[in-house]
């Protein structure tokens, strides 16, 4: 994505605003050479073609450090003012604990400053937690952030999924798929491989990837509903576990991360959060819906993941 930017090429059929991009390559920057060689082979850049992507390796306390940071990159990049600065990750740049309010809070702060010194976009690479649905760490981080981008990989194939977005559209992705590149050979002949992506899906699709973004924490919200309902509706003759409505709106009240500055602002976002999920789950067949003479509604898994959550609530009871 940021060689795109850095050469403003269109990405995945969207414009670009070019310009040069630091790449903080704060874990895993071993590797970082052979994925740059991996973009030149693949995209037929020639050696001497000026690319402003700028490699960072190594490792920072971005809170004490920023200042410093600031200042190198200035005299590093002479009058070039970089359009962002990726921050990869946050965890290998930060000295203290992402669960603290506190700590966080200095983070982001290093980052504004950061953003404010070059009137750029800071990108800030973060892991998620044990629970996949949300970054690890607190609430703090996707609280302040202008918008929330998860990408998440299974085999080859990879989902980039606009999550929040202050002022855009959320809930649009893009497909990728890995594909590897020889890059040369190491002192004793062996063959040296890297990764670049490019569009398009794993064979036979994925299966998960439309649960993604705010669905994947309806999902769970309704998985966590079925699992205290005892109310059934009949498919095609087979009877089929089913949830109140209301219990999976609790549900998911209770995991979503809402945007707001007051208690208001954040009900209204959950609840039209919450409504938004049902009704793209329901277009795209991922639930079923039953209104009830009485008004109460109904929600259950469409066929293909009822049979793996029914499997896996069987093995979790026994």
């Amino acid at each position: 994505m940021m060689l795109h930017v850095a050469m403003g090429w269109e990405y995945h059929d969207r414009s670009i605003r070019q310009g040069a991009v630091v790449y903080c390559a704060f874990e895993g920057a071993h590797g970082y050479k052979k994925r740059v060689e991996a973009l030149r082979r693949h995209y037929e850049i020639a050696e001497d073609t000026h690319v402003p992507l700028y490699i960072m390796p190594g490792q920072a306390n971005l809170i004490k450090d920023h200042v410093r940071l600031i200042t190198d990159l200035k005299a590093q990049l002479g009058g070039v003012v970089p359009i962002a600065v990726v921050l990869d990750t946050l965890n290998k740049s930060l000295i203290g604990s992402e669960s603290k309010d506190i700590d966080m809070s200095a983070y982001l702060r290093a980052a504004e400053a950061v953003r404010d010194a070059f009137g750029c976009v800071v990108i800030i690479v973060h892991h998620c937690g044990l629970d996949e649905t949300r970054p690890r760490g607190h609430t703090s981080l996707p609280g302040a952030v202008d918008a929330q981008i998860a990408v998440v990989r299974e085999g080859n194939a990879v989902t980039v999924t606009v999550e929040h977005m202050r002022d855009g559209p959320e809930e649009t992705f893009v497909t990728c798929v890995a594909k590897g590149v020889d890059v040369g050979e190491d002192a004793n002949g062996k063959v040296l491989t890297s990764l670049v992506m490019v569009p398009g899906e794993a064979p036979g699709g994925n299966k998960r990837r439309r649960w993604t973004g705010s669905l994947a924490v309806f999902r769970k919200a309704l998985c966590e509903a079925l699992l205290g309902s005892d109310r059934t509706v009949s498919i095609n003759g087979a009877p089929i576990r089913a949830a109140d409505a209301e219990a999976v709106r609790a549900a998911f009240y209770a995991i979503y991360v809402a945007k707001g500055e007051t208690a208001t602002q954040k009900q209204d976002n959950r609840k039209h959060a919450f409504h938004r999920n049902v009704d793209k789950a329901q277009k795209e067949n991922l639930i079923g819906v039953q209104v009830l003479p009485n008004g109460q509604t109904l929600l259950w898994l469409a066929t293909a993941d009822t049979t793996d959550f029914e499997y896996n609530l069987q093995r979790g009871a026994s």
